[in-house]
């Protein structure tokens, strides 16, 4: 028998504080501000997977803390083993005794010692857990509490009468303004409440290992098996990787299109590609989703041929913008016939759109209002045609002719546009710095896919070419391939999409659950099981 102790934690989205989590609700309120945070079935596997997967294997003195970050907000677990132990006579809980009182919601040691005991709500499905012990009874059974005080209207002066219950605001009972409970007695009605350790009682034969042994043998003939319903934080097998972008952090998002399903979603993925969180993509955004990184700390979706762009919070993937979707708003960006979006670091939001036989830039503002494309120059208005620059040199605000064209902004400010054998790149003032025209200087994109250059902290130029990764250094010469098919990184000409972070780490991604990440050195860190084997189906060809 193994019993863990959990001591868990919520950062509240309102003033950012930790609310104690002492019990296993769906519900949970701050005690500071009072905003009230929901945790389902999904979310409680999330916050639990750990404890339940490395819990049973740690020693009586060890502890861990796993931290993560959900669409329900940020949470963090400390969590043990436990001696299954009264807390005051230190007599062993026994299990029988535990499982008969689980039904009364309270277990009685021989010393007289009550405390909270029951079976683990049906919906969670949490099918290792048999019992949940010494959860706070405040929390499972709420009473209203008695303390009252008397307040003056902030008005009129009249008597007001502020309990547990009465909200932050309220309006006065004769006047009807509106009055604020102070912060000192808001915290004397609302005491701040700590976090205290609560116990899981463990099944006998855990259904994880029952999982571990079936996933050794193989599933049965005919089933399916469902290892990412098992653990939530490994990456589901996908049919296409569509498109990659690194946050500042590191992290990465991508949009993937599930096998199980057919459809993408969007995935927040750790270095070792574990999932912070996932998230469905609404269907008109199915086409041909598209990412970008905000330095807000959004991740920008937007899908070809589609008005809109979704802002969704990168730390947890709930959706808190959408931008283009009123048809009325006057100068609101519009990305129907938009080739290529990038996030600058300033905040706006620069988009290239097909118009008259060539692209044309246009920014934005994290409003989606119109704004100048570079300082001084007006805000976008209807020109005509011999008022656009007709090559790929001057670029701003068009380029004519030039087929497959892509941008992005590096992390230090450099904004890059890509065509058929051409790469520009622009200072913060909008001024060229170099331009790349020459089929003889080696820049031979060769139609490349979005989000196929991109720059480092450092102002390095990467160029994803249909194969190698190109890394360019002064002036945006081209070095010597810098991952390549045919040599040791093991970047198959398959991949299709990919993604430098600041540090210069490279992801790629492509069909058949193919993800490889490549450190600064060009060292291969990580690759999925699609990634290796397709690496031994092409060596076996060899």
């Amino acid at each position: 028998m193994v019993s863990l102790s959990i001591e868990a934690s919520h950062t509240c989205r309102g003033c950012g504080q930790p609310v104690a989590i002492n019990a296993l609700l769906s519900q949970f309120s701050c005690d500071r501000c009072g905003r009230t945070a929901e945790l389902d079935a999904r979310i409680w596997k999330l916050v639990l997977h750990e404890p339940l997967r490395d819990g049973p294997s740690l020693s009586n003195t060890q502890e861990k803390t796993a931290s993560l970050v959900t669409d329900a907000g940020r949470f963090q677990v400390v969590f043990r083993k436990a001696s299954g132990a009264c807390g005051v006579c230190r007599a062993p809980v026994d299990r029988a005794a535990a499982r008969a009182a689980a039904s009364a919601y309270v277990h009685q040691c021989a010393c007289g010692m009550r405390t909270a005991c029951r079976t683990t709500p049906p919906e969670l499905d949490l099918q290792n857990v048999e019992l949940v012990r010494e959860e706070d009874v405040e929390l499972l059974w709420p009473q209203q509490r008695k303390e009252a005080v008397t307040l003056k209207c902030n008005g009129c002066g009249g008597p007001q009468t502020v309990g547990g219950a009465t909200t932050r605001i309220f309006s006065c009972s004769y006047c009807n303004a509106q009055c604020y409970v102070p912060d000192d007695l808001w915290s004397l009605l609302h005491p701040v409440r700590a976090i205290k350790p609560w116990i899981l009682e463990l099944r006998d034969a855990p259904a994880s290992s029952v999982a571990v042994a079936q996933s050794k043998q193989g599933a049965p003939r005919g089933e399916k098996r469902q290892d990412s319903k098992r653990d939530p934080t490994r990456l589901p097998r996908f049919s296409d990787a569509k498109d990659l972008v690194v946050g500042a952090d590191g992290t990465l998002y991508a949009v993937l299109e599930l096998e199980s399903s057919g459809a993408p979603e969007l995935f927040a993925l750790d270095a070792e590609a574990r999932v912070k969180w996932r998230k469905e993509i609404p269907k008109s955004h199915h086409g041909d989703p598209r990412l970008s990184f905000m330095v807000s700390g959004h991740v920008v979706l937007w899908c070809g041929g589609v008005r809109s762009l979704f802002g969704i919070r990168a730390t947890d993937g709930v959706t808190e913008a959408e931008l283009g979707a009123d048809k009325s708003a006057k100068g609101a960006i519009d990305l129907r016939k938009a080739t290529c979006l990038a996030c600058d670091v300033d905040g706006t939001i620069v988009v290239g759109r097909e118009e008259s036989g060539g692209v044309r830039f246009l920014r934005y503002a994290a409003s989606g209002a119109a704004v100048s494309l570079w300082p001084g120059m007006a805000v976008p208005t209807p020109w005509s045609e011999d008022e656009y620059p007709a090559t790929l040199e001057e670029c701003a605000p068009r380029i004519t002719g030039a087929q497959n064209v892509v941008c992005n902004v590096g992390f230090d400010g450099t904004l890059y546009v890509a065509g058929d054998q051409a790469i520009a790149a622009f200072d913060r003032q909008g001024q060229k710095l170099y331009v790349l025209a020459d089929a003889d200087q080696g820049v031979t994109t060769g139609g490349p896919t979005y989000g196929s250059v991109f720059g480092d902290r450092a102002g390095v130029l990467y160029t994803f070419e249909s194969g190698p990764i190109v890394r360019r250094y002064v002036q945006g010469r081209r070095g010597k391939p810098y991952l390549h098919a045919e040599d040791e990184s093991g970047l198959l000409t398959s991949e299709t999409v990919a993604a430098v972070g600041p540090d210069g780490s490279v992801w790629v991604g492509g069909a058949d659950s193919v993800l490889r990440r490549f450190g600064p050195s060009r060292t291969l860190e990580w690759a999925s099981g699609g990634a290796r084997k397709a690496d031994r189906d092409r060596a076996e060809e060899e």
